[in-house]
């Protein structure tokens, strides 16, 4: 499908452009570039007609228009500032096509063509906002009331141009309005979808999917409790060492990529990932979308962590190691703060699953026995015996040897 609008037409609507322009003065000058080229392009149009019809005032109007417009769109081109140049064209687009109706002597012999003053409340709207262009389309209304009232006496003292041409410039001055404002609303249209995608990436990269729809549909408050699902950590060993040793840039690039492989393995086993906390690497499956094989989901994304890291890292961390720790049970999930989202996982299951990263032997993956029974066959599990866990006593674990194929 064809991009709207072109890439040509794209470049010149950014001419106004200026670097430092927030989204809002963007879309500002593009909206009032898009309008007053429209304009121009249409009015010579009616310069033509009403000079070869013997209506030379009626002809000084839109020249005057495309003359003052051109000029401030060279100056908007060539200062990148839109301040006088925006008012100017409100200005001009409400009073010019009012007075080209008098002068040719009212709605019918104008062709109606005062609804061009409709344009200016338009473009009040998109660049200043509700407000002032509900009082100017009041100003409309009104002057659009003064005119009817003088119809009979602007009819009475103007000459009707020939009745063809009248019929000719009602189809223009009908469908000339609405197609410039058909073009703004397909604009903003594409603008609206833009936007909402870039918003809809950024709260993927911050919150789950499912917890995203239901932030979008209007959940202000995000809590749920699920009875069982699997939580693993992953912790780099000796990261601090490693860290002290190596230029800031550097770690934080090795970190990046690392991080961005994790997020790769996660998506490619539909596990959740959770958040990053320093050098460790949170991930749950079962929460946000309830699924009975989530200790096996997260085992089978755990067994291709040091695979990937390695490939990923090459020499550039030689030696990186991880330890993993994995814990299947209850787990509550929500979404806290209100500037900076966060989507978080506690209880118990969490806790345990720190605690066996943190006793777990570098490249091991460990996991509680509740995990180790959630698993099918194919999984290849060492009893590791009973360990002594800060804050629940002995524990018998398990250490994940591979899987069979």
């Amino acid at each position: 499908m064809p991009s709207f609008p072109p890439s040509w037409l794209g470049r010149y609507i950014d001419g106004g452009l200026a670097p430092g322009d927030d989204q809002g003065r963007r879309l500002r000058k593009r909206s009032l570039t898009m309008v007053v080229s429209l304009v121009c392009l249409l009015s010579p149009l009616w310069i033509v007609t009403y000079l070869v019809l013997g209506r030379p005032l009626a002809a000084v109007i839109p020249a005057a228009y495309v003359a003052v417009s051109l000029a401030g769109l060279a100056s908007l081109f060539l200062t990148k500032r839109d301040g006088a140049f925006l008012a100017s064209q409100v200005v001009l687009m409400f009073v010019l096509p009012l007075s080209l109706q008098w002068v040719l002597g009212g709605f019918v012999q104008g062709s109606a063509v005062a609804l061009w003053s409709f344009a200016s409340v338009l473009l009040a709207l998109v660049t200043w906002g509700a407000r002032p262009a509900a009082a100017l389309f009041g100003l409309f209304v009104v002057s659009v009331i003064v005119s009817a009232l003088a119809e009979e006496f602007l009819r009475a003292a103007i000459p009707a141009l020939p009745p063809r041409v009248e019929i000719g410039f009602f189809a223009m001055n009908v469908s000339a309005p609405l197609a410039t404002a058909f073009a703004l609303l397909v604009y903003f249209n594409r603008q609206r979808d833009v936007a909402m995608a870039a918003s809809d990436d950024l709260l993927l990269n911050i919150l789950p999917e499912a917890i995203v729809e239901r932030l979008k549909l209007g959940s202000r408050r995000i809590a749920d409790r699920y009875e069982s699902a699997t939580v693993a950590f992953i912790d780099f060993v000796d990261f601090t060492i490693f860290a002290d040793r190596t230029a800031p840039e550097r770690v934080v690039a090795l970190l990046d990529r690392a991080f961005s492989a994790l997020d790769g393995l996660a998506e490619a086993h539909g596990v959740e990932k959770i958040k990053t906390l320093g050098d460790g690497y949170l991930v749950a499956a079962g929460v946000t979308e309830p699924r009975l094989d989530h200790a096996a989901a997260v085992a089978a994304m755990t067994l291709s962590v040091r695979d990937e890291l390695r490939r990923c890292l090459g020499d550039e961390w030689p030696g990186v190691e991880v330890r993993i720790g994995i814990a299947t049970g209850p787990v509550v999930a929500g979404v806290i703060g209100e500037r900076r989202l966060g989507f978080d996982l506690w209880g118990d299951t969490v806790n345990t699953a720190s605690r066996m990263a943190s006793h777990a032997e570098p490249g091991e993956v460990q996991m509680t026995e509740v995990t180790a029974l959630a698993l099918p066959p194919e999984y290849r599990l060492q009893p590791r015996g009973e360990i002594e866990v800060k804050g629940k006593g002995r524990m018998a674990v398990y250490t994940i040897r591979g899987r069979a194929t």
